[in-house]
């Protein structure tokens, strides 16, 4: 049966479940709409608020490009006011450096850090400088720049989007899709995407279509010095669909008008190719620009750029998101779509409400943004104090008990509301699919039809090409008589002339009766040619006439093919629309349901933290274990080896004693023996005495000497008999000190054998011990390779911050902020300036903020080439849409070889370098220099090494403080910033 326990667990759970994560964990912390939408899950692992300097720090960098200074951080955390967090956000975007800052975003928005080959950079920054100043809201810089006067250079600026992609169709395309609807379908240009479902081949090229007539056309125009020059204009050319095909599905045609994603198919309306263009250039056009289509792809497509193509705003929105908090609620920015929905949909929404709500106004947004308590999340997570070795859970206390079971809770809950939603993304794939069917179908039709429309044209336009001809010869024959015409009216005019000098000169002058004469014979001869000239028009005039008229005729023709194009149209507005509003009910719930997976892959990515973090003790209890396991084996070895010494003292004893019975033994059986080979003499002795007897005469002495050896030969036998009682008693005990000597051999052999058992225990214990401390190794490997994806992923969702790198422009200003460049240069255009046009004493606060700016672009002018050096090292390159952290070998060169950031560092007028060389007191110094490059306090070790350095350095101090300043500047920790 399952215990009390159990079943007391699980009822806690199912209460549990009635409330959400943050009911668990307390009250709900928020203090605007985007706290109150961001979904506060498990409070342990919710970002604790970021320390008041680095959040100073953040806001500088996100609002300013720059770091903040000593003074301005000093002055934040002496702010005890309780709005002081409002008042320094309206500090930093009042500041000048806020609408460089938007600059600077714009133009790596629009352009990507493109090179500038077509348009003058002075030119595009006064744009999005004045764009910024105008407070112009962000769909109509789009529009401006869709819109942009291309026959002309006007607006060249504002042409700069087009040009700068080097006219190339797709490349625009693509950015068209990237920048201005987040969504980068370049996969889809030749089949539908391998990955992304919602990227079909139909919209690569609905968005293709508004760009694709297009091309580079060379024109003249007058500079100021009256000189020609020759420029590149991108020229809109008319418009018409061009099939194309998968490159999987061969002999499949399509066919679109232009479509901009979320939006439906627009049609042109039909033109032969003569009706395409209007009837001439625009006046102010450039020479050798062509005139302009009648109907305008490009500006069908500024109705997109609005909020009735939420698309549009919801990616903007975002934007503005990532250029904050550096990540975008969807992410990459550009690959929008329902797998990759945003980690807050409701929060994206609501964003997108209120950008469209403001107008497209950037600084509502953002001011909503930096405000939150969303924005000033920092780093760790509470759960972090509590952690074993940085990494592992404590699953033992009450924090990682609530977790766990709050994470059971969290799932339960998600996985029940998850097959909902799965079987409404499936229904609504079915339906999308379905209504794409008979859009195809419709669409088959369609391209039948221009199929027939092109053939239909293939006459008329033979004919077009004859009736240009006959324009053409009747504008020569016009030619032709005009020039005559007008020779023989300045023939006659001459002849007049001269005839008037005539009069007034001798009559007789032969030369000018001479030329008289000559230029009444040509006079004469050219009125002969104007009743020809006359009838070359004439007959010009009926060819042109003629096939005006047979054109004419033939359009009627080609207009009632393409009629039929309109109940087609009509058909394919009505699929399309369907497939629109079937495809969006379906994002929206795929969306939905990706959501719901992503929020359970969360909660396994915590539980496998969890698990990993079980584990860890599991293998220290294993390892412990396996540490007394072997502790007893070793007794085990060092108790049997002792034992077997003993054994071995006792063996050799034994074996002593055995020996001395076999050699007491051998020494007896040799006397044993000795007394039988007397005995043996003895008696034969006798026998001789008495064989002896019978040949002697005198026997007594002889008998004399038998009774004596008989004698003798009763002791021998006496003895011997002694003597073998004796051998038999020593080799009984021989045999018994040979059996103690096998017994113990027995018993060593087997303690030996019992020794090398505990020995190979000893061994695998050790074994064992390795193998536990590598599994104790590996678990904490894995607790943190979970803990790190848990991170990850509460980072991506906003719940933590994370560690971006300095874009190379914020990191080039922060090093000229903290060594006092960027202060002297804008002093010195303000200077300037002031000595040009002194403002006056009355000036208004909004002519000295005006004032301020421009000093400020000044300086910045002035200081380009830095900017330049820096995005050249530290740039992602040319077309990418964000500047990722990467180190190479030539940033380190440049700031260890280049001279420059160390030139920048030396002590100079106030600067940090200045200060810090002038403060006798070490931890003073050391503070100033944290406070001032890091934003923040220094370790007690920094201090100590500051100090410690700062006192020895003696008259090198200012030296050496350069080199300190230089160091911090080179490092890692300048480079990023949460």
């Amino acid at each position: 049966m399952l215990g009390f326990e159990y079943w007391i667990r699980w009822i806690r759970i199912a209460l549990l479940m009635m409330l959400s994560p943050s009911v668990m964990y307390g009250q709900d912390r928020s203090t605007n709409s985007i706290d109150r939408l961001i979904e506060k899950d498990f409070e342990p692992l919710l970002g604790e608020p970021e320390s008041a300097g680095l959040l100073l720090r953040r806001l500088s960098l996100d609002l300013r490009m720059v770091v903040p200074t000593s003074e301005e951080l000093d002055a934040f955390l002496s702010d005890a006011a309780v709005d002081r967090w409002e008042r320094w956000v309206k500090r930093f975007l009042d500041d000048p450096l806020h609408s460089e800052r938007m600059v600077d975003w714009l133009d790596k928005t629009l352009m990507q850090r493109r090179p500038y080959q077509q348009v003058d950079r002075a030119k595009w920054l006064t744009y999005l400088r004045q764009a910024v100043d105008e407070q112009k809201p962000i769909d109509q810089i789009a529009k401006d720049l869709v819109s942009s006067v291309w026959w002309n250079q006007n607006e060249r600026a504002k042409q700069r989007f087009f040009l700068e992609r080097a006219g190339d169709p797709h490349a625009i395309a693509r950015d068209i899709g990237r920048v201005f609807f987040g969504k980068d379908m370049q996969c889809a240009q030749c089949h539908d995407h391998p990955q992304v479902d919602d990227y079909l081949q139909i919209d690569y090229h609905g968005l293709l279509a508004y760009v694709s007539p297009s091309s580079f056309v060379e024109a003249k125009y007058k500079d100021d010095k009256g000189a020609e020059q020759k420029v590149q204009l991108y020229v809109e050319r008319a418009a018409r669909d061009a099939p194309f095909e998968s490159v999987f599905d061969k002999g499949i045609f399509y066919r679109t008008g232009t479509r901009a994603p979320g939006g439906t198919e627009a049609f042109d309306p039909f033109e032969t190719p003569d009706e395409s263009y209007q009837a001439s250039p625009i006046p102010e056009s450039l020479e050798g620009v062509p005139a302009p289509p009648r109907f305008s792809r490009r500006n069908s497509l500024l109705a997109q750029l609005t909020a009735a193509n939420r698309t549009f705003a919801i990616n903007w929105s975002n934007r503005l998101w990532a250029m904050l908090m550096g990540k975008g609620l969807v992410h990459p920015l550009d690959m929008h779509h329902p797998d990759n929905p945003p980690t807050h949909p409701k929060l994206l929404s609501a964003l997108t409400d209120s950008l469209i709500a403001s107008g497209f106004q950037v600084r509502p947004v953002i001011e909503q943004i930096v405000l939150s308590d969303a924005y000033k999340v920092g780093m760790h997570m509470p759960i972090e104090a509590s952690l074993r070795s940085s990494v592992v859970i404590d699953m033992t206390n009450a924090v990682g008990k609530e977790l766990e079971i709050a994470l059971i809770s969290s799932e339960l809950s998600l996985e029940a509301a998850l097959q909902p939603l799965k079987s409404a993304a499936e229904a609504a794939k079915e339906k999308c699919e379905s209504a794409e069917t008979e859009w195809k179908q419709v669409q088959k039709k369609r391209v039948e039809l221009w199929a027939e429309i092109d053939k239909s044209e293939i006459p008329f336009n033979e004919l077009l090409k004859k009736a240009d001809a006959a324009r053409v010869a009747l504008e020569k024959a016009k030619k032709l008589f005009d020039d005559a015409f007008a020779r023989q009216g300045l023939l006659d005019e001459a002849t007049a002339k001269l005839e008037q000098a005539k009069s007034l000169g001798l009559a007789d002058d032969a030369e000018l009766k001479q030329a008289i004469a000559t230029i009444k014979t040509k006079a004469e001869s050219g009125k002969g040619l104007i009743p020809g000239l006359e009838k070359g028009i004439a007959d010009a005039t009926a060819a042109r006439e003629a096939s005006q008229m047979a054109l004419d005729a033939d359009r009627v023709r080609v207009k009632e093919v393409a009629s039929k194009l309109t109940p087609i149209e009509q058909r394919l507005q009505s699929a399309d629309s369907s497939l629109t509003i079937a495809r969006s009910d379906w994002q929206k719930a795929q969306s939905e349901h990706v959501v719901a997976l992503n929020q359970i892959a969360d909660v396994r990515r915590i539980r496998a933290w969890v698990s990993a973090s079980k584990a860890v003790p599991i293998a220290e209890m294993d390892l412990k274990t396996a540490e007394q396991s072997l502790e007893r084996s070793k007794d085990d070895v060092s108790m049997l080896g002792s034992r077997i010494v003993l054994r071995e003292k006792e063996l050799a004893e034994l074996r002593i004693a055995r020996d001395f019975e076999f050699a007491s033994l051998t020494q007896c059986k040799e006397e044993q023996n000795e007394s039988s080979a007397q005995l043996s003499l003895l008696k034969n002795t006798v026998e001789s005495i008495d064989k002896s007897l019978a040949l002697v005469t005198s026997t007594e002495p002889l008998l004399a000497a038998k009774q004596s050896i008989q004698v003798s030969i009763v002791t021998l036998n006496a003895a011997k008999q002694k003597l073998e009682s004796r051998c038999s008693e020593i080799a009984a005990e021989l045999a018994q000190k040979q059996k103690g000597v096998e017994t113990e051999l027995g018993n060593l052999a087997k303690d030996r054998e019992e020794l090398a058992r505990f020995e190979q225990h000893v061994a695998q214990g050790a074994t064992s011990l390795l193998e536990n401390g590598q599994k104790i190794k590996q678990a904490m490997e894995a607790c943190s390779v979970a803990m790190q994806a848990v991170m990850e992923w509460r980072q991506k969702s906003g719940k933590l911050a994370i560690t971006r790198p300095l874009s190379p422009e914020q990191l080039c200003l922060s090093i000229f902020q903290t060594t006092g460049v960027l202060k002297n240069y804008v002093a010195a255009e303000s200077a300037e300036l002031d000595k040009q046009a002194p403002l006056a004493e009355d000036a208004t606060a909004g002519q000295r903020a005006a004032r301020r700016v421009q000093a400020t672009r000044q300086a910045l002018d002035k200081l380009r080439s830095h900017l330049d050096t820096f995005a050249n090292l530290y740039s992602s390159g040319a077309g990418q849409t964000s500047d990722d952290f990467f180190a190479s070998p030539d940033q380190a060169l440049y700031m260890s070889n280049g001279g420059s950031v160390f030139q920048w560092s030396a002590p100079s007028n106030s600067n940090i370098s200045s200060l810090v060389s002038q403060q006798p007191d070490g931890t003073v110094a050391s503070k100033l220099l944290f406070r001032s490059l890091m934003s923040r306090e220094p370790t007690p070790d920094e201090e100590v090494w500051v100090e410690t350095i700062l006192s020895q350095a003696g008259e090198k101090k200012p030296a050496i403080v350069q080199e300190l300043v230089w160091s911090l500047l080179s490092s890692a920790e300048f480079r990023l910033y949460p």
